[in-house]
Order: structure tokens, then C-alpha cells, then sequence
């Protein structure tokens, strides 16, 4: 999975020094869920259950869209 590790590494790279202590953890809490539940979240096919999480994969995404 490719496009997952892509784009879980450009979060990392841009915004995770940059996060605080409980979006780091909520980073590290979303690294636990199998690869499978991760390409689900992060291509918009289903949500975490927590709204932490919920709110992480958000920004995953906008950290990852192309910018003009």
C-alpha cells in the first residue's frame, strides 16, 4: 500500500513536529488500526470510530492535496 505510506509520510514530514502532544498521540493511537482500516479512512470510504481520530484523518488529507 504504496499511497498509504506516501501519504501518512508527508503528514509526518509536514505537520507532525509541528502538532501538539494530543495529535501526536492521536496519530500514534491511528498507526494501531490495520492497513486496511487506515486505507479506509484516509480515502474517505469510512470513518474512525473516535472523533480524535476523526479530525486527524482530515488533516492528513488536506496535508496531503496538491497545492496550487
Amino acid at each position: 500500500m504504496r499511497e498509504l505510506d506516501l501519504l501518512l509520510t508527508r503528514y509526518l514530514d509536514t505537520a507532525y513536529d509541528r502538532a501538539g502532544q494530543a495529535e501526536q498521540a492521536a496519530f500514534e493511537a491511528l498507526l494501531e488500526h490495520p492497513d486496511e482500516d487506515l486505507w479506509r479512512y484516509l480515502f474517505e470510504q469510512a470513518a474512525p470510530a473516535e472523533a480524535r481520530l476523526t479530525e486527524l484523518v482530515d488533516k492528513i488529507r488536506r496535508t496531503a492535496a496538491p497545492h496550487p
